[in-house]
């Protein structure tokens, strides 16, 4: 009997040593993590135009635009809150998340974008073929993919589909685009309505998950 006892205490001094033992590290780990820094609102600005056939697309209408709240939790907000156009103002894409590309944008317009071909939100289509070509230029020089590519703040992408030369519509379209994506990120509060606004401190809970590797 003494020996059964003997081995219970030993068992029940073993689990109370890794016990104390996952306390200790839990409270090492707490005590020495760093505190995650504040943040601010990811809210920055590009430019871009489409162009069919020589003549730019008119995104302009109320339909393409976005009344958005800021939201600072990225796990609230909806894929047209992260990159969307205001104000009737059809060149300035206001971006709130990072990693938002292209492609997403074009989505929240309805618009479907690939490497050789543009379908607009009423269904007009346009693919490339021996006469007329898609073709991309961002910030000067032309790419052949954008769908993918992250919108970085003061992009300037010129889509244009026609039978124009890159040359020509880099030369004749290109510079009607403006670059007012650095005004917009100057201004405190632009025509969306949001401001840089700072994340709240770190929640104790998350801190001891953070601790506990959850």
């Amino acid at each position: 009997m003494d020996e059964i006892f003997g081995g219970r205490d030993k068992f029940l001094l073993v689990m109370l040593g890794v016990a104390v033992g996952v306390i200790g590290l839990f409270l090492a780990r707490l005590a020495g993590l760093p505190q995650l820094p504040d943040s601010e609102q990811v809210h920055y600005h590009a430019n871009f135009a489409v162009f069919i056939n020589g003549e730019r697309l008119d995104l302009s209408s109320t339909r393409y635009m976005h009344d958005v709240s800021c939201k600072v939790d990225p796990g609230a907000m909806l894929p047209v809150d992260r990159a969307h156009m205001h104000e009737n103002i059809h060149d300035v894409v206001h971006v709130h998340h990072e990693g938002t590309t292209w492609g997403h944008f074009f989505q929240n317009l309805d618009f479907a974008i690939g490497d050789n071909f543009l379908i607009t939100d009423n269904g007009d289509s346009f693919f490339s073929d021996n006469d007329k070509q898609m073709k991309f230029v961002l910030d000067g020089i032309e790419v052949f993919s954008v769908f993918n590519r992250v919108i970085e703040s003061e992009d300037r992408l010129l889509i244009s589909f026609g039978s124009e030369s890159i040359g020509e519509v880099i030369d004749l379209q290109l510079p009607e685009i403006p670059s007012t994506a650095s005004l917009f990120n100057q201004s405190p509060q632009d025509t969306g309505g949001c401001s840089v606004i700072k994340v709240a401190p770190e929640a104790f809970g998350k801190k001891i998950r953070r601790a506990f590797w959850f």
